[in-house]
């Protein structure tokens, strides 16, 4: 009983030894790309609807919310038509990637107002933003869209009738962001658009194609203890099926007097071998977004979510 026990325990600890190893191997590059500072936040107005002044007082705020967060922070009133939410998708992805660069710390939010119906509104997160806004970016989006006036509205009486609605709804955006920029609704992981993964290790962030550890970690442990728990099943059923008191030899079967074996001989059909070589390129990993048709001209890695009025 205690030499089973022991090798129980021997059998346990070399699986978390493993698993610890697995779990903190090195990793390949990290490309988390951070945040310099606010010169490139800001607000544009494609579709006129501020007068400079205006446009200029609305960006003084959003520079001001990006080096408050450490975020960099792009809002666009959108004139351009997409024909559908996935291009406005890639569209906001790839202008975050092109302004401030792939896998750096911010967000980019258009504003539908293209003129049809109904606008899709989409918020695209990159590198911390995606963890700061995991559990809460539907709710940004969604909440600020409800400021915003409805496409059928903006057809029938022009944009100029709501422009302090904009602007309302402009100021409770950078408010919404300011109040969830706080750290204390982080999630541990996010897996992003392109199959990068984005995490914290020792509280440094990064932006990688593999697996954090934890989650490598945790896998590992559960197959570990799922075949551990199958080979016990199997042993205990083997042992109380097949009770053999002694070995059995099938030489006791055969009488050796009666057996000779007079010529021994190799014979092969054919002498031609072929080898073939296996690649061990795996293909890097899943790289490509979900949706319909086109893609992404950047490899950085995003999360989002998008709101229809």
């Amino acid at each position: 009983m205690i030499k089973s026990l022991g090798r129980l325990a021997a059998i346990i600890a070399a699986a978390l030894l493993v698993a610890f190893l697995v779990a903190n191997v090195g990793y390949p590059k990290n490309y988390a790309a951070g945040y310099t500072d606010n010169s490139k936040s800001a607000f544009v107005d494609e579709r006129g609807i501020f007068s400079q002044s205006e446009v200029d007082e609305i960006n003084k705020r959003v520079k001001e919310v990006s080096s408050m967060t450490k975020l960099n922070i792009y809002i666009i009133a959108n004139s351009k038509f997409f024909n559908d939410d996935w291009a406005t998708e890639v569209y906001a992805d790839d202008s975050y990637d092109r302004i401030f660069g792939e896998d750096t710390d911010g967000l980019f939010y258009t504003m539908d107002f293209a003129g049809k119906s109904d606008s899709y509104d989409y918020l695209s997160l990159s590198g911390r933003a995606c963890l700061l806004f995991e559990n809460s970016k539907q709710f940004i989006v969604s909440s600020t869209g409800d400021h915003l006036p409805y496409s059928s509205e903006i057809n029938a009486n022009g944009l100029e009738t709501y422009k302090d609605k904009i602007a309302d709804a402009i100021d409770y955006f950078l408010d919404t962001i300011s109040s969830y920029s706080d750290g204390n609704n982080e999630v541990s992981y996010v897996h992003t658009n392109v199959g990068k993964y984005i995490f914290r290790r020792g509280g440094e962030l990064y932006v990688t194609y593999s697996k954090p550890p934890f989650l490598r970690m945790k896998i590992l442990l559960i197959g570990e203890l799922a075949g551990f728990i199958v080979g016990l099943i199997v042993y205990g059923s083997t042992k109380s099926t097949y009770k053999f008191k002694s070995r059995t030899d099938p030489g006791v079967y055969v009488d050796k007097s009666d057996v000779h074996f007079y010529t021994r001989t190799d014979a092969f059909l054919r002498t031609h071998t072929s080898r073939t070589s296996i690649s061990s390129d795996s293909g890097g990993g899943y790289r490509g977004g979900g949706g319909g048709g086109g893609g992404h001209s950047f490899s950085g890695g995003h999360t989002g979510a998008g709101h229809h009025r």
